[in-house]
């Protein structure tokens, strides 16, 4: 049976008061909450939210839904900092302040940086215009922006997505280790954090010495009724993301091969795109 909306943010009887009282500057008014999200298209999900509706595009249920549910039952306003192909004025409905910021794309090092720049830039001056009292933070942001972030509302969460370092690493190498004490730094503006795993968890929690309170929400699964049952083993794997070394697309790849040898008829398909998308590629070709 599918999830209903009613059922996707249960919260506890006090927790409007909680929140007035972790933001004693939103008194008297609705708290204000922006959310500078990461790849997609928040602002169709929001549609169908208002329909009642799940976004029917996406497997799971969508971060920007939780956001605008939860932004409801607290009785509070959001602002949803989207990215599009162009930079566009707000757009107010009901509540909900939706702000569209266009990333440039950058060639080289150098343009790569620039253009991370002027997209940051331009959702500081968003958050900044709206005047939130907390802001959600997409993990795909820049971090070395956190403490600008912080500077302009009261409280920051940082929504994290996916590990710091490859899940199972003994050893940081000098760049690993020189990254991660930057992290430490740009984590003291962070208040707390949404984490996607308890291993995601684990890191942050390394690296900000504990300090940052945290809560794990694995994303969770819609169930498609319609969906016939499997009557026979499983013999096609996709990988359904981002294709980064991080996300652990290699270690995917040698466990299926090692699979492959007992079971023949084993197909694996990587769908989606990333910065290590071609070194993929050549992995693949060279095993076969």
């Amino acid at each position: 049976m599918s999830p209903s909306l009613d059922s996707l943010v249960m919260l506890p009887p006090d927790a409007v008061e909680a929140l007035h009282r972790a933001i004693p500057s939103a008194s008297g008014r609705p708290a204000r909450i922006s959310y500078l999200v990461g790849p997609g298209d928040p602002f169709s999900t929001y549609e169908y939210w208002k329909k009642g509706e799940f976004d029917p595009r996406v497997p799971s249920i969508a971060y920007s839904t939780m956001f605008y549910e939860l932004v409801s039952a607290l009785g509070a306003n959001g602002q949803i900092v989207q990215r599009g192909p162009q930079s566009r004025p707000p757009f107010i409905d009901g509540e909900f302040r939706f702000d569209t910021v266009r990333l440039p794309r950058g060639e080289g090092f150098f343009g790569y940086h620039a253009a991370r720049f002027q997209y940051a830039r331009a959702c500081l001056a968003a958050i900044k215009d709206y005047g939130p009292d907390i802001a959600v933070v997409a993990s795909d942001f820049d971090w070395q922006y956190l403490p600008l972030v912080k500077n302009r509302c009261r409280r920051t969460v940082l929504s994290l997505h996916n590990t710091i370092w490859p899940m199972g690493t003994r050893q940081f190498g000098t760049r690993q280790k020189a990254a991660n004490a930057a992290i430490s730094f740009w984590l003291r503006s962070v208040d707390s954090s949404v984490c996607t795993s308890h291993e995601c968890e684990r890191q942050l929690k390394h690296l900000s010495g504990n300090r940052i309170a945290t809560f794990v929400a694995a994303p969770q699964q819609v169930s498609r009724p319609e969906a016939p049952p499997l009557k026979n083993r499983p013999s096609r794997l996709i990988y359904l993301g981002r294709i980064e070394t991080a996300k652990g697309v290699f270690d995917l790849l040698e466990t299926f091969a090692d699979l492959r040898d007992r079971h023949p008829a084993l197909t694996l398909v990587f769908a989606g795109g990333g910065g290590a998308l071609e070194m993929l590629k050549q992995q693949i070709d060279a095993m076969g």
